[in-house]
């Protein structure tokens, strides 16, 4: 008859082990993408500053709902005080991308750290944030699909006075500008604008003017914002750029891209399928939808294209 007494020194399966290995690879697999990351990002941002996120969640404090300044259908902005820069920041959350692979995202940090001029907002630096789960089955589903869940932030500097769009079109703040503040307004904009197409070489395409990109100080100095969707133009890529002979000399016409922008402040020649030709009297046209807002505070759109 079987001794029940010999059942407990049967062998057995210990997991301590087991547990041990997983938590090591575990924690080399994050390390290794860590760096993977964040070598892509270091790249694809050139030489800007990379802050850390306890830095960025101190100076907000913990992205409070109090710090919210605004928020759309890719973005959230906070304000906050950033210690390392001992100044008031505005910290732009990135929650969606319109393009995959972060275009956006680089294509913001390159133009803008790249550019001096007092009516562009200051760009200071960006941050990246990789979160795993660190349940076994989502992770490696992650591992397997490459679905690292990153967030992205970018710093500015803090306008206290919010975007153009609030003091167009809000009726409480309609009469805060008058006429010489949105002289001003405009002269500060164009200003960006001759600089950005004539001074850079080579020259940027914003592709995205409209009065909730123009940010306005306490002063009510108006500077250019969000190039998320702008573009250098590269004399190097024939794929991206067209040109035209004029005499002797080579003229950069346009740089080929996907028609994307505000509906509205869009040049209507750019709202062709496909692939169609940017250029800098695009950019132009969308100022002037801007000025024309301007002259006309407190009408919409479609009031002031029944007036003309």
């Amino acid at each position: 008859m079987w001794d029940v007494r010999y059942r407990s020194h049967r062998p057995y399966c210990k997991f301590g082990p087991c547990r041990l290995l997983v938590g090591v690879f575990l924690f080399y697999s994050f390390l290794w993408k860590w760096i993977r990351i964040l070598k892509v990002f270091h790249k694809g941002t050139a030489s800007a500053r990379r802050f850390e996120y306890h830095e960025l969640a101190t100076a907000t404090e913990n992205f409070s709902d109090d710090r919210k300044l605004g928020e759309g259908a890719f973005r959230v902005v906070y304000s906050g005080f950033l210690k390392q820069l001992e100044r008031e920041v505005a910290v732009k959350k990135i929650v969606r991308e319109f393009n995959v692979g972060h275009k956006d995202f680089f294509s913001e940090v390159i133009t803008i750290s790249e550019t001096r001029h007092k009516n562009l907002v200051k760009f200071f630096g960006w941050c990246i944030r990789l979160r795993h789960s660190w349940n076994i089955l989502q992770f490696m589903c992650g591992w397997c699909c490459n679905m690292e869940n990153k967030e992205l932030f970018l710093v500015y500097e803090l306008m206290k006075n919010g975007n153009l769009h609030e003091y167009l079109h809000e009726s409480e703040l309609i009469n805060y500008i008058r006429s010489m503040i949105r002289y001003k307004i405009a002269k500060n904009i164009g200003s960006a604008l001759f600089y950005l197409h004539h001074d850079c070489k080579p020259y940027i395409l914003h592709r995205d003017i409209k009065p909730g990109n123009i940010l306005l100080d306490e002063n009510f100095n108006a500077k250019l914002a969000d190039f998320g969707l702008s573009r250098i133009a590269n004399p190097d890529n024939n794929a991206m750029l067209q040109t035209t002979v004029v005499g002797n000399a080579e003229e950069y016409v346009g740089v080929q891209t996907i028609a994307v922008g505000t509906e509205g402040y869009i040049d209507p020649q750019c709202k062709k399928d496909g692939t169609v030709r940017f250029n800098c009297p695009s950019d132009v046209y969308s100022f002037g939808i801007v000025l024309l807002e301007i002259a006309c505070t407190g009408k919409s759109r479609e009031q002031i294209c029944g007036l003309y």
